[in-house]
This record gives C-alpha cells, sequence and structure tokens, in this order.
C-alpha cells in the first residue's frame, strides 16, 4: 500500500557545490530544517545570494521498504536540482517553482541511505523565467516527501476530475446533477517472475481492477469499477524498459464518466467539495488507493458579459499574491499560505492571482477550501530594465537562437508540471501561460508570440475544461493570443471592450508604509465596472521583494503581515466590517505579545506568528515607534535570524506601534519568546512544538546568512527605462493612444478634445510614464511629433524650456528640460527638450499646453556614464 513520509526535518545545509563532501565535513554544516532558502534571512533587498547550495540528510528504510517502488517528491527547488543517493546520480530537475518526482528504487538500501541535492539559483538564459521583477533566492523552498508504492498502482498526480455537465434541477443549494469525468493513470512495473510471486504481486493472468467511489463526506454517491488489461494493444500510455525512470515500465489511462444528482457545486460562496478514492485491486489484493478532493463546477469568460461561475454571472474582485514572506523568503510554511488567503478572503476579495509563477500545491488547496478563486500562472515572465543577458533584466524570450530551443522546452514542460500536478482544484480557473512577455528583443518578439501560442495549444491538450490566459498582454498584440487576455498597468484605461473576454490582471500600485491611506486603489480605469470585463486585480496583496527600488512595497498588506489602512478600507466596504480608529501618539508603558496559535507541528509545515502591540498605561494601543526585540528564552524554535530579532522604525518593521514575524521549530518542546524595549514594561508568551525533541546533548550549527549578495548589474550601455512601461494621461484620442510615448512602433499621444469651443491654451492635459519602481535616470528627453501644418503654426512661440514633473514617493519635485537647438541623428522628431543630471524616480509627467504638440516619445535614459 501507499505510504508517504515527510522528509523535512533534520537537514544540513553549506554555501558552494559541494557534493563530494566527507561525513566529517558535513558535521560542520548549518543544522535546518525545510522549507529552506538561500537568502534566509532576507527582508526585501534588492540583493540576494547567487550561486550553489548544498543540502543533506539520511534516509532510514527497513528491508520491505527496499521491496517497494522508491520516490522522493520536491514541491519546490529553485531553480535546479541535482539529487544524489549513496553517492549515485538519482535525478534532476530544471525549473523553480513546479514539483518533480525522483526514483529511488534499485539504489536504495536497508538501513541508513545517504541524500545530497545541490542547488543553484544562477540565472540560465535557457531556463524561464528569465526576468522578473521579484527576488530569486535559491533552495528548497518547499517540503520534501518519500513516496512508497508497490511496482503497480497509480502513478502520482494521475487522477484527473473534470465537470464535464452541470444543470440545475431546483432551487435547493442541492438541486443540482452532474456528470464527471474521471481520468486515472494506472503503471504496472511488476516483474512476470520472481520475488513478487511471494506476495502475490508479479504479472500473471489475472488484470488489475480499478474501483473509483465519489464520497461526500463518509457517504457514497457513486462507484464505478473497471478492469485494466496493461497488455491490450494500442491502450498503453509509454512502455519503457528502465525500471530506475520516473515514468512507469508501462502505464494506461481509464476514463470513467459519472452522473451525480443532488449536489451543492463549488463557489466562494459555498465551497463545497468531494472526494474521489481512486483504488487498484489485483486478485483480491488491495494495490493502491489515492484520494483526490475535487468540485463541481463550470466556468466561462465571456467577451460581452463577463465571467460566468456555474452558469451564473460573478464578479471577479482579487489581488495579486507573490510567495515570499518577512526573514523566511519564499521558505514559507504551509501555516504562512493558509494565514495569506484567509486574510484576502477577509477583506472582502474573492480571487487571487498566483504572480507570477506556480505556487505551492498547498495554495490552491486552501483556495478550494476557503472559496477563492484562483489565477495560476507560469513563470514566462518579462520586466523593465538592461536588457542585458545573466540576470533577471533581460529579454523575456532569449535573443540567441542557440537558447530558443532549450528555453522552450523549459516553458512547455514546467506548464505541463503547472497543469498536471494543479489540475484538480476547483478554485483554479484559467492557466496563465505568462506575465508581460512583451519586454522582449524587438527581433524575436514574433518567437516570443508563437511560443505562447504552442502553450496555449499545450494547455488545451492537458486540460481542455480552463481557458488559457495570457498575463500582461496589454502591448504589442500579446492579448490576441490566448482564450483571456489580463491586463496590467495602463491597460484597463487602453482597453475598453476589446471584443474577447479580458479582465484586469493588475491595478492600483501603490508605495506605501504603514500605516497607508484609508482609500481604495480603484485608479488606471478600474474606477467604472463595465459588463464586459470579467473583473479587476489590485497589484498587490503583499509586500514582497523584489530587484527594483519601491517595487516590493506595494502591498495593502505589508512583509510582516500587517495591514495597511487600504486593507481595512477593503474590508469595510466589501466584508462590512468597520475599521479600527487611527492610533495616536502616547506614552509608551507595556507591549502586548500575541501568536495566532499557542502549539504548533515542529516539521516545518506550521509555525507561529507572533505581534507585539505598544500600550499606555491604560492599556490603549498607541502608534509610537521605537526598538522592540524579541528574544528566545527556552526552547529550540527560532526566528529568521535565529534566536533573537530585533524591529526599528529605521528598518520599517515597526511602524504604527507594531511589529511581528514568524517563529518555527524543528524539535517538539516548550519555547518561551519575550518582547522586550528600553524603558517599557515587557511580556512573555509560551508556545508547545508538537514532535520529536532535540536529542540530549545535541547542539546545533545555527544558520547562517549568506557569504555574499548580488544586485542587478551596472549597464554596460546607456537604455531607455521608459521602453514599453504603463503611459497615463488624462485622456486621449483615438489612434493617439498614451502607450505610444513608450513604444517602439512610431505614432504620438494627444488629448481628448471633448470641447472645440474652448482655446487651446483652456485645455489642461497630461501624460505619465510609470517606471513602476523607483529608477535611477540620468538624462531625461521629451520629443514631439512632425506635424509640419501644427508645428509651422505653433514653432514660433515654442518655450524654450518645458517643467516635467518627477517622483519617487508622495512629493512631485519640478525639473527644468531645455529645448535642443538641431536635432539628433536619427531623430524623426523635430522638437526635442532634454535635462541631464542624476534622479532617483517612479513617475515622470508633463503638461501638454506648454507645446500644444502631439508627444512622440518620453525617454527617460539611465546607464553610459563613464565613471559610473
Amino acid at each position: 500500500m501507499r505510504e508517504c513520509r515527510l522528509l523535512n526535518n533534520n537537514w544540513k545545509f553549506t554555501y558552494g557545490d559541494q557534493v563530494t563532501a566527507t561525513s566529517k565535513e558535513i558535521a560542520s554544516w548549518q543544522d535546518i530544517g525545510i522549507p529552506h532558502s538561500f537568502g534566509i534571512p532576507y527582508f526585501m533587498e534588492k540583493e540576494f545570494y547567487v550561486g550553489y547550495g548544498t543540502y543533506s540528510t539520511w534516509i532510514s528504510l527497513a528491508e520491505e521498504d527496499c521491496k517497494k517502488r522508491l520516490r522522493l517528491e520536491f514541491l519546490g527547488v529553485f531553480q535546479k536540482a541535482r539529487v544524489y543517493l549513496n553517492g549515485e546520480k538519482v535525478g534532476e530537475h530544471r525549473g523553480g517553482y513546479t514539483p518533480f518526482l525522483v526514483e529511488l528504487t534499485n539504489v536504495a538500501r536497508p538501513g541508513k541511505n545517504h541524500l545530497i541535492v545541490s542547488v543553484d539559483n544562477l540565472w540560465d538564459a535557457r531556463l524561464a523565467p528569465r526576468a522578473g521583477e521579484h527576488q530569486f533566492n535559491g533552495g528548497i523552498y518547499r517540503d520534501v516527501q518519500l513516496i512508497l508504492t508497490e511496482f503497480c498502482g497509480i502513478e502520482e498526480y494521475g487522477v484527473f476530475v473534470q465537470t464535464t455537465k452541470l444543470e440545475r434541477e431546483n432551487e435547493d443549494p442541492n438541486g443540482w446533477n452532474a456528470t464527471v469525468k474521471i481520468d486515472t493513470q494506472v503503471f504496472d512495473q511488476r516483474p512476470d517472475i520472481g520475488e513478487y510471486q511471494n506476495n502475490g504481486l508479479s504479472q500473471m493472468q489475472e488484470p488489475l481492477f480499478l474501483e473509483t467511489c465519489i464520497l461526500d463526506g463518509e457517504t457514497v454517491l457513486a462507484k464505478e469499477i473497471s478492469r485494466i488489461n496493461m497488455k491490450t494493444e494500442g491502450e498503453i500510455d509509454s512502455e519503457k524498459k528502465d525500471r530506475n525512470s520516473t515514468s512507469s515500465l508501462n502505464s494506461k489511462t481509464i476514463t470513467q464518466q459519472i452522473s451525480l444528482s443532488g449536489i451543492q457545486p463549488w463557489s466562494p460562496n459555498s465551497p463545497k467539495l468531494y472526494t474521489v478514492v481512486s483504488r487498484v485491486n489485483y486478485n483480491g489484493i488491495l494495490v493502491d488507493c489515492v484520494r483526490t478532493n475535487f468540485g463541481i463546477r463550470t466556468v466561462r469568460f465571456d467577451k460581452d458579459n463577463g465571467f460566468f461561475l456555474n452558469g451564473e454571472h460573478f464578479a471577479i474582485l482579487g489581488a495579486n499574491v507573490h510567495q515570499d514572506h518577512a526573514g523566511w523568503a519564499d521558505a514559507v510554511t504551509r501555516s504562512g499560505i493558509r494565514r495569506d488567503i484567509q486574510m484576502i478572503k477577509e477583506c472582502g476579495m474573492n480571487t487571487i492571482r498566483g504572480s507570477h509563477y506556480p505556487h505551492h500545491p498547498y495554495f490552491a488547496q486552501v483556495c478550494d477550501e476557503k472559496g477563492i478563486l484562483f489565477w495560476s500562472e507560469m513563470c514566462f515572465w518579462g520586466t523593465g530594465g538592461d536588457k542585458q543577458e545573466g540576470y533577471w533584466t533581460a529579454s523575456a524570450y532569449p535573443p540567441n537562437e542557440s537558447d530558443q530551443t532549450a528555453f522552450e522546452k523549459s516553458c512547455l514542460d514546467q506548464l505541463e508540471e503547472m497543469i498536471c500536478t494543479q489540475r484538480n482544484h476547483p478554485s483554479i480557473i484559467c492557466w496563465s501561460m505568462c506575465n508581460e512577455v512583451f519586454f522582449t528583443d524587438a527581433p524575436v518578439k514574433d518567437k516570443a508570440k508563437e511560443l505562447i501560442r504552442k502553450m496555449v495549444e499545450r494547455s488545451h491538450e492537458l486540460d481542455p475544461s480552463r481557458p488559457a490566459a495570457v498575463g500582461g498582454a496589454q502591448r504589442d498584440g500579446f492579448d490576441v493570443l490566448g482564450d483571456l487576455a489580463g491586463y496590467n498597468g495602463d491597460g484597463a484605461a487602453l482597453y475598453h471592450d476589446p471584443g474577447f473576454p479580458s479582465l484586469v490582471s493588475e491595478y492600483g500600485s501603490s508605495i506605501e508604509t504603514r500605516p497607508g491611506k484609508f482609500e481604495p486603489r480603484f485608479t488606471d480605469g478600474t474606477e467604472i465596472d463595465y459588463p464586459w470585463r470579467s473583473g479587476k486585480i489590485l497589484w498587490c496583496g503583499f509586500h514582497h521583494g523584489s530587484i527594483f527600488d519601491g517595487m516590493g512595497s506595494m502591498g495593502m498588506i505589508d512583509y510582516y503581515r500587517l495591514p495597511l489602512a487600504c486593507w481595512y478600507w477593503y474590508r469595510e466596504h466589501l466584508a462590512g466590517k468597520s475599521a479600527p480608529k487611527p492610533k495616536k501618539e502616547g506614552t509608551p508603558f507595556q507591549i502586548r505579545l500575541s501568536s495566532d496559535v499557542n502549539r504548533f507541528r515542529a516539521n516545518g509545515q506550521e509555525d507561529a506568528w507572533i505581534c507585539a502591540e505598544l500600550l499606555d498605561q491604560e492599556g490603549n494601543p498607541i502608534s509610537n515607534e521605537i526598538e522592540l526585540t524579541f528574544t528566545v528564552e527556552k526552547g529550540d524554535g527560532i526566528f529568521p535570524t535565529g534566536k533573537t530579532i530585533t524591529f526599528s522604525p529605521e528598518k520599517k518593521n515597526m511602524l504604527d506601534g507594531l511589529a511581528a514575524i514568524e517563529f518555527r521549530s524543528w524539535y517538539g518542546g516548550e519555547n518561551v519568546i519575550c518582547a522586550t524595549a528600553d524603558g517599557v514594561k515587557s511580556a512573555k508568551i509560551c508556545i508547545f512544538a508538537d514532535g520529536e525533541p532535540k536529542p540530549k546533548n545535541t547542539v546545533l550549527n545555527p544558520m547562517l546568512p549568506p557569504p555574499y549578495t548580488v544586485g542587478e548589474p551596472k549597464p554596460k550601455e546607456r537604455y531607455d527605462e521608459a521602453k514599453r512601461h504603463p503611459v497615463f494621461a488624462d485622456s486621449f484620442e483615438i489612434g493617439h493612444e498614451p502607450y505610444f510615448v513608450t513604444a517602439e512602433e512610431e505614432g504620438s499621444w494627444m488629448p481628448k478634445m471633448s470641447d472645440s469651443s474652448k482655446h487651446l491654451s483652456e485645455q489642461m492635459h497630461w501624460v505619465m510614464v510609470d517606471l513602476e519602481g523607483v529608477r535611477r535616470i540620468n538624462q531625461l528627453e521629451v520629443s514631439f511629433e512632425d506635424e509640419p501644418d501644427t508645428l509651422e503654426k505653433s514653432k514660433k512661440n515654442l518655450p524654450e524650456t518645458i517643467v516635467a514633473e518627477l517622483r519617487s514617493d508622495l512629493e512631485w519635485e519640478k525639473v527644468i528640460l531645455k529645448r535642443k537647438k538641431e536635432n539628433q541623428k536619427g531623430n524623426d522628431c523635430k522638437e526635442c527638450y532634454q535635462a541631464e543630471g542624476i534622479y532617483f524616480t517612479r513617475y515622470f509627467r508633463i503638461d501638454w499646453n506648454q507645446t500644444k504638440l502631439p508627444v512622440a516619445q518620453i525617454h527617460l535614459w539611465t546607464g553610459g556614464e563613464e565613471n559610473e
């Protein structure tokens, strides 16, 4: 029978590629648990460790274990892994966000088995993602388990449940009828004769049987039994001779159609889940049993009327979510995942976009349970910045032909892994192929589009029940490549009723720290809900790490999982729960220390979220910001920084009188945490970790920070930061959209002349470029379209200077741009204004009425400085 053993505890780790290390050398490595990240402790820095890390642990097996098929399951390793057992290489994987299996059969032996995993997070020209605005810390940052099965049974991820028909019979919540299609992939690795005859599991004349039951709790709703003849010609999915491959010797997919009546469909308001129990029997022996939770529901995106769930219109309103947490980087526990989803649900939103890569399979599981729609996205990803090879600002699609075939394979492989491991989750409403891939070098942009077409086709093959979306599709015609277009940034303002299904996949990006403004972020064309638009998804739910200044601080909840005022606004207006009154400064007297749990399992899957609140003498919360320290006084639990962690306003983690962090342990026992601050009464809390205690007289080698970190390389040549970034304007004439001012194609922006009787001087119009993060700029340039008729009338009165406005945070700063006397070589525009200097800005804005000419291009140059 099937057995799964979690392997998150008792690991050793060191930086570097050390697969040949001796036992003595390994003994000096850090003692860590899984999940783990190279970057711990990580607090939203632009820089992070890039290189190798090596993990070591021991797997104990009994003789009976070694008579079974043995596989390791890794749920996420960023981003390349080589796996060794007892000195022999047993597997490898390329791709940082999807689960994979490694076969140990025939290499494992009774007793102790030494497992070594070498991991690197080196940028790879042939591996997605080549670009992205996140951080890319490496490590085994999701769960690891050992799976033991017989040599015949159900393939891992081998059950796929689809709703093929759903009809409402009456108004009762359970008044629905449905048909579900269940595909079950069965494998058979049994030898014809040999040792397995003794336990009745050798291949003989008797066939295998697949029994499929659908349960509602413990109630059996339906049962179907299918006879399986693995040798039936033409029906074998695969037949391989490599007994140590993760693909079975031969496997076969059995399809069953089952009709159900009196069921309740899954929805955010009623997240009803059923269970498929799949059993494989041989000669009266139960060989394998797999339980698969699923929901019965249908989804449809309509070009005219938006999104429909179970045949009924449903307005999508949600937030983008990155996976990393304060201190722990991407190495997040299942408790942390559950808290994140609960916070999105609590504020009244109903959807999460998993930006911009496949998330932990448990993420979708919790969305199923809590009733949150989930947009699951592939890591084919583009971003702004210098397009030089070697860093995560490179072209989304490789410019070098020698890299293209392997890169396309990596995208298709990871897409298949994402879909096949997560396709039973009813919360997932689409598979997104990418995000902002238009940040691709122009010569290979058509190849990027063709790759997306291939991915869309493959998505349909793997899962015909869900649409294939294209995320961040607001430039260069990417929005027509899939079944559903997601518009980021200025896309909501640009694409009104595009004629095919669409939604706003990002809106309202705003850099804020706690407490922030008590207001929503319905901007950028999302102020009005149109019937043809399926919904809108906020950028973003939580602060996160980013390679760009400021870009990670756009959440409605901060990195430590403390809400900003914006989150309270959504909760008040969407969920009807009043926001707390803003706090005021007072005289600090005491600390109130709390935890979301008083005990958790010491297995890397659970933790505690600990929060300190500053109070005055009367016990009222106050907003003072002081230095505060958590210390583990007793126990083996740790913070990402070890046994202590200090918060301060300078670190932006003690703000508005609050500080919080996640606490975990891989050893059982009581933990006592104390919170202290100068001149303030301290507080203590006790949290119990359930699990095996640390062996007596064992001294642990503490986790250490990375030996070095790497940031974005200095640009080798001057480049335009504004290129393809979002552009906003007060209005525009059709054919003169704002995006032209940062686009590569010819065009210009002109405001809409709403009242022709007004004199031009009274028309107050503006256009603004958003770099989506604070960037260093050394030259500002605005050029105006050469329209002879207009130009001749206006040229005599053109000013010698114009004023532009820059903003990195809250205040606008004015900058003077001077008119160039002569045209730059190759510049088709006759009028150009420039300013040179060092500017740190996110936004660049000019008022149109200074020249009254069509704005052709806005360039925000950086790099190219001799002494940079």
